[in-house]
């Protein structure tokens, strides 16, 4: 239902409020079910699968939640029906 694109660059160069380097950012178009993930090399290659796999979990629902930014409450009720379809679809 989404084209995703996940790409790999060599330093993403961003640091979070807390301090944290970036390991992934997300550029989301909701209206048109595209966005572009880019990772960290930098960040990543020393981390755990389980660490990296938190990580994409992480910028995937970015991807769903992303349009809640918007005012209204039908950006709500399609995210809550779009995340109802992506858990019923895993417990298969």
């Amino acid at each position: 239902m989404w084209t995703i694109n996940f790409n790999i660059r060599d330093y993403l160069g961003l640091a979070t409020q807390d301090g944290y380097s970036t390991a992934a950012r997300i550029d989301t178009s909701w209206k048109y079910f595209t966005a572009d993930i880019d990772f960290s090399y930098v960040q990543l290659k020393d981390m755990e699968e389980k660490e990296i796999e938190k990580i994409i979990i992480h910028e995937l629902l970015h991807i769903v939640l992303n349009e809640m930014r918007e005012d209204g409450t039908d950006h709500e009720e399609r995210v809550t029906s779009h995340l109802q379809m992506i858990i019923s679809y895993l417990s298969k």
